[in-house]
Parts: structure tokens; sequence; C-alpha cells
């Protein structure tokens, strides 16, 4: 009991060490850092409508609205730290989903610790220096794709857990539409499987 406690506490510590050094390496303000990228785009919508701004009427990009309600609410929060917050509270819960689905495959600890190293080294290189599109839909995504996995491996599932792989595919199709290969794929496989 106390070795599970004690490798709980590490991986957790772990896991905030980690987003923190996602947040080390984040820019402080989008638009100085990326001054025509997405990432400063939808700050800008999240600040636009903490002033009253509508939008698709006052402002308008082709992304689903999804990514723009969390700049909103995040510039609710505390401004321009309030989306890097809840940035962060993504990157967060993809690495927990990343360890789930590594201890499908192993039984090691280590190798999973190790797997979210390299993970986190892979995104610092990837994902437009933090607050890119895609960092906030990554717990979405692994998520059901741990949730996929564990039915494919274990048949495991239930009706909440299909619930919410729906909810998933809808905050991923309503922010951007092209990333919603794996619930496409997926789904069509369990169809056959069944």
């Amino acid at each position: 009991m106390k070795i599970k406690l004690f490798t709980n506490v590490f991986l957790v510590i772990y896991f905030l060490a980690l987003t923190f050094l996602v947040y080390y390496t984040m820019p402080n303000l989008m638009l100085h850092y990326y001054p025509y990228g997405d990432a400063t785009i939808f700050e800008y919508f999240g600040y636009a409508m903490t002033k009253g701004e509508k939008l698709y009427v006052d402002l308008f990009d082709h992304k689903g609205p999804i990514i723009f309600f969390i700049n909103y609410f995040g510039y609710i929060i505390g401004g321009a730290f309030g989306i890097k917050f809840i940035y962060l509270i993504c990157y967060f819960v993809f690495l927990i989903y990343v360890y789930k689905i590594s201890k499908l495959f192993t039984s090691k600890n280590m190798v999973s610790v190790i797997t979210l190293l390299i993970i986190t080294i892979i995104f610092l290189n990837i994902f437009e220096s933090g607050l890119g599109l895609e960092g906030y839909m990554l717990p979405f995504i692994t998520y059901s794709f741990y949730i996929y996995l564990d039915y494919f491996m274990n048949n495991r599932y239930n009706s909440l857990k299909i619930i919410l792989v729906g909810f998933c595919f809808g905050i991923v199709f309503f922010t951007k539409y092209n990333m919603v290969g794996l619930w496409l794929i997926l789904s069509v496989v369990v169809i056959i499987l069944n």
C-alpha cells in the first residue's frame, strides 16, 4: 500500500514537473512572439469577447467556436495567464492519459515515465511554443484513444465512457473538424468487429 501511494505521489509530481517545463517554454505574450499566428488570433478573440464583441458577428475566423470560448474563459480567469493555465491543465490531463495508454502495453512504471519525458520533448519541439490549437485538444484525443484501446485490448467499456468519447468528439469537431480522424477510423473498426 505504501509503495502504491509513493508511486502515485511520484507520478503526480512528475506530471506537474513536465507541465511546468511546458509552461517555462511558453512565450509571455503571444502577440509579440507570433504576431500573425493562430494562437495570437485565439488570444485576441478571447480578449475581444470579454469586451463585448460577438463571435462570428464582430469577430470571424474559420475555426470552430470552442477554441475561442476556451480563450474567452481563460481571459475571464486571469487574462493571458488564464489562457496558459487552461492550456497547462489540458497538457496535464494529456500526460495522465498517455501514461494510462502506456500502462496498457507495459507494467513497468519506468518505461511509462520515460515515454512521458520523450513525448514532452517532442511536444516542446512541435507545438508552436505552446498555445497552439492542438495542445488544447490533446486531452480529448488521448482520452478517447485510451478508451478505444482499452476496449480493443480488454473489452472494457460502459455507457458513460461511450458518452464521454462522443463528447470528446464533439469538442474536437467544433474546434477543428479535420482532427476527428481518430473517431472516424476507430468507430468504423468497432462497428466491423461487432
